[in-house]
């Protein structure tokens, strides 16, 4: 899963680049200017469990058995009482 934010972090001028490593998961996020924050979440789960739109914004989620399900909020379950800094 990846996206982009905007969002102010305390050390966004002092880092570039934060690798979250956990078991069976990664989260990675990467300053792309302007305040911008791309990010890559990375889990061990079984093929075909999720599968999120493709391409940048307005994708339509015709390949998701539930095309209301927020993906962000799936995503961040996946990660609950793992790391604050991540959520």
């Amino acid at each position: 899963f990846a996206g982009e934010t905007i969002i102010k972090t305390p050390d966004y001028y002092e880092t570039g680049y934060k690798v979250y490593i956990g078991p069976q998961r990664y989260f990675v996020t990467s300053d792309v200017g302007d305040g911008r924050i791309q990010w890559y979440a990375f889990f061990a789960l079984p093929p075909g469990t999720k599968r999120a739109p493709s391409g940048w914004g307005g994708s339509e989620r015709d390949n998701q058995a539930d095309p209301e399900e927020n993906l962000v909020t799936y995503i961040k379950s996946l990660h609950e009482g793992w790391s604050d800094e991540v959520m």
